[in-house]
C-alpha cells in the first residue's frame, strides 16, 4: 500500500501501486485510522460496502468466494476482538452498473457505511455514472465513508475540493509466483496455484477446473431439491475472476485495514500513555469531519467532477441533493425497510400485491468443502482466531467460511401502509390532467422478488426458492420489480415525506405478456372487479397508448410521443422518468403516487423497480 504526500500528483505516480496494495493520500489514511478508532472507542459497527458489476459479483464462484466475502473471513475475528461489528455488504449486480442504486445509494447501501467500494469498470465505463455513485454515497448517509476504488481524477478531485477520503485497491499480484506447468503448480501455495500463468502455459489458469472451485448441491438427508441441481453454477465466464483471484484481492484489501487498525491502535495507546484514559475526544470523533465533507460536497462547483452531466437525463440537483430510494433489487441493505413492496398503499378492501413464494428450506446449509482448505495448506482464518484447525476426521474441518448462522426470523411485511394524506403537484407544461375516477390499488399486480434475507452479507439465506437449479450458489443479485399491464389497474405507492421537490421512479416498459400472470384470462381492467430471458422482445406499444400517473390524486395523462419524450434511458436497462421536479416545493408527507397504463391490454407490460424521492 502505498500512501502519497498531499496533495495527490498525476495518475502516473500511483500505477507501481495497483499490482500491490494500492494507494491512498496521507490525509485519507489518518481518516481511515481514526474512523477505525471510533468504532473502537465506541463499540460501535464498521460497514464497508461494494457496489458493482458480475465479475465484482463473484459469479462463477459460490457468493462466500467474492472477495468482499473473503475480506469479510480476515477481518471479522479481529474486529471482533477490538469490540466492533464489521458488516461487510457485496451489493454488486450481473450485467448492470451502480446507477439503479447510487439514486437511492442512503437506502439500498445503507445509511451508515464507513468504506464503499465501487468496482463496475465493464458496464459502467462512463465517468458521470462513478460521480453520482460517489456523490450520493457521500450526500445520503450518516456518514461520509471514504471512497475505494473507481476513477483517479474523480477521487482527486473530491480529495481536493471537499476533503472527501479516497483509496485505490491493489490486485495484489506482485510477487505472486507464475505458474509454469502441472508438475511446478504442485510446488505452490494452494492459494497460488494457476492465479498467474505466463503465456506458455496461460491454459492452464483459463481452464475452469482450475479457475473455480464451486458446486450447486450436497446431499443431506432433510432436503430433497424439487429442481434439478446443476453439476457447478452458471457464470464461469472467462472475464469472471476464479476464487483464487478473489481470496487474493480480499485479502489484499484486508491488509490496508489491518494497517490502519494498527495505526489507530498504536494512537490510542501512545496518547493515553502520556495523557491517561479516556482518550481525549479530538482523536476519534467524527462529527466535524463528517459535516465539513458533507457541507464542501453539496457546495460543489458544477465543473468539479463529471456528475452534472448528467443533467440532460435527470434533475441536474441530483448531485448535490441527498434521495432515498425503494426497490425489489437485491442484495440491498435492510432489504425488508428498503423494498418497494413497503411503500404500496392498499386498497380499501385491504389489498396489496405481495409474493406468496416459500424458500425450500430455512436454516444454515451443510459444511461445504469447495469453501474449505485443503489439508495441510495454511489456513490463514485459522491464523487469525489464533487456533489451531482440528484433526481431518472431526466434522469441523470441512465447515463454511463464514457459517451462515439461522437467523430467528426473516423480515415480514410492513403493515404500516394505511396514512392516505394526500398532495398534489407537476411543474411540466402542455401534459393534460383529467379527473379519471377513483384511485385505489389494482389487483392485477404481480411481485417478483428474491425471498430471504437478501442483504449482502456473509449471514443472509436468500434465493433458496424451489426452482433454483443451484441451491449452494449463494448469490443474491436479482431485478425484482412489480408487473403489469393495461389490466392490472393503479399501481399506488405512498411516499412517506417530500422535502425537496423530486420524485423519479425507475419501471422497465419491454417485459413480455407471459410475466404479467395476474392478469392471464382478464378481458377488463381488475377482472371486471371495479372501475378503476429476455431474447423474445416485447410488442411495441400501441399508438392510442396512454401512461397515467398521479401526485396525490391529480392525474396526468401521457400519450405515446409525450410518454417516449418523457422516457430517459439513463444507462443500460435503466429507465427512468422524472415525474416531480419542484425545488420551491413545500415539505409533505405521506405523498401518494400512482402509475396506470391503458389501451394495450395484455400487450404492454412494465415492471415497476425502483422508486426515488427527496
Amino acid at each position: 500500500r502505498q500512501t502519497l504526500e498531499d496533495p495527490l500528483v498525476t495518475e502516473a505516480t500511483v500505477k507501481t501501486s495497483l499490482e500491490q496494495g494500492g494507494w491512498t493520500t496521507r490525509k485519507s489514511f489518518q481518516s481511515l485510522a481514526r474512523r477505525l478508532l471510533h468504532a473502537m472507542m465506541t463499540n460501535d459497527t464498521f460497514t464497508v460496502v461494494m457496489g458493482g458489476h458480475s465479475a465484482a459479483a463473484g459469479h462463477g464462484n459460490h457468493f462466500l468466494q467474492s472477495y468482499m466475502m473473503q475480506f469479510h473471513k480476515v477481518l471479522e475475528p479481529v474486529f471482533k476482538r477490538v469490540g466492533v461489528k464489521l458488516i461487510t455488504r457485496n451489493v454488486a449486480m450481473g450485467g448492470m452498473g451502480t446507477m439503479q442504486h447510487s439514486l437511492g445509494s442512503k437506502d439500498i447501501y445503507g445509511e451508515e457505511i464507513d468504506v464503499i467500494v465501487w468496482d463496475s469498470h465493464m458496464t459502467e465505463p462512463d465517468a458521470a455514472s462513478l460521480d453520482l455513485f460517489y456523490r450520493q454515497a457521500l450526500l445520503g448517509g450518516n456518514r461520509k465513508p471514504v471512497l475505494w476504488g473507481g476513477n483517479f481524477n474523480l477521487l482527486r478531485d473530491l480529495h481536493l475540493n471537499a476533503d472527501v477520503d479516497v483509496m485505490f485497491p491493489g490486485s495484489g499480484m506482485h510477487g505472486v509466483k507464475e505458474t509454469e506447468g502441472l508438475d511446478q503448480v504442485q510446488t505452490l501455495p494452494f492459494a497460488t496455484q494457476y492465479l498467474k500463468c505466463g503465456i506458455n502455459d496461460k491454459e492452464l489458469c483459463t481452464d475452469v477446473n482450475n479457475k473455480f472451485r464451486a458446486t450447486c448441491w450436497i446431499d443431506r438427508d432433510d432436503v430433497t431439491p424439487t429442481t434439478r441441481q446443476q453439476p457447478r453454477p452458471g457464470g464461469q465466464a472467462s472475464w469472471h475472476p476464479g476464487f483464487r483471484h478473489h481470496q487474493l484481492v480480499g485479502r489484499s484489501m484486508a491488509m490496508v485495514i489491518l494497517d490502519a487498525m494498527q495505526d489507530a491502535i498504536d494512537t490510542w495507546s501512545e496518547i493515553t500513555i502520556v495523557e491517561g484514559h479516556p482518550l481525549n475526544d479530538e482523536y476519534w470523533h467524527m462529527s466535524d469531519v463528517y459535516s465539513n465533507i458533507a457541507a464542501k460536497v453539496s457546495l460543489l462547483d458544477a465543473t468539479v467532477g463529471a456528475c452534472n452531466t448528467l443533467k440532460d437525463k435527470m434533475p441536474e440537483r441530483i448531485c448535490t441533493t441527498p434521495m432515498n430510494g425503494r426497490t425489489e433489487f437485491a442484495p440491498r441493505a435492510n432489504p425488508h425497510k428498503t423494498s418497494l413492496t413497503s411503500l404500496l398503499k392498499p386498497s380499501t378492501d385491504g389489498y396489496i400485491p405481495e409474493s406468496t413464494e416459500t424458500m425450500l428450506y430455512q436454516g444454515p446449509d451443510v459444511p461445504n468443502p469447495m469453501l474449505m482448505i485443503p489439508e495441510g495448506q495454511i489456513d490463514v482464518e485459522a491464523i487469525v482466531v489464533n487456533r489451531r484447525r482440528k484433526l481431518s476426521g472431526e466434522l469441523d474441518l470441512f465447515k463454511p467460511l463464514n457459517p451462515i448462522e439461522l437467523k430467528q426470523s426473516l423480515w415480514q411485511q410492513n403493515d404500516n401502509k394505511n396514512d392516505s394524506s394526500t398532495f398534489s403537484t407537476r411543474n411540466q407544461q402542455l401534459l393534460r390532467r383529467r379527473d379519471l375516477g377513483e384511485i385505489r390499488m389494482g389487483k392485477g399486480w404481480v411481485v417478483d422478488k428474491k425471498i430471504g434475507d437478501c442483504d449482502g452479507t456473509s449471514t443472509g439465506i436468500c434465493g433458496r426458492e424451489p426452482s433454483n437449479p443451484c441451491l449452494l450458489y449463494g448469490h443474491m443479485d436479482h431485478r425484482g420489480g412489480i408487473i403489469g399491464d393495461a389490466l392490472s389497474g393503479w399501481l399506488v405507492f405512498e411516499l412517506p415525506k417530500i422535502e425537496n421537490g423530486l420524485i423519479i421512479a425507475k419501471f422497465d416498459t419491454w417485459h413480455l405478456a407471459r410475466e404479467s400472470k395476474a392478469t392471464v384470462g382478464w378481458t377488463e381492467v381488475n377482472d371486471g372487479e371495479f372501475d378503476r430471458s429476455l431474447k423474445e422482445l416485447a410488442p411495441p406499444l400501441p399508438d392510442d397508448f396512454i401512461f397515467d400517473y398521479a401526485i396525490d390524486g391529480k392525474i396526468t395523462s401521457l400519450n405515446l410521443d409525450q410518454f417516449r419524450e418523457m422516457q430517459t434511458v439513463a444507462q443500460r436497462v435503466v429507465e427512468i422518468f422524472t415525474i416531480l421536479d419542484k425545488p420551491d416545493m413545500e415539505t409533505k408527507e405521506n405523498v401518494e403516487v400512482a402509475f396506470r397504463l391503458r389501451n394495450c391490454g395484455r400487450g404492454c407490460v412494465f415492471k415497476f423497480t425502483h422508486m426515488y424521492w427527496s
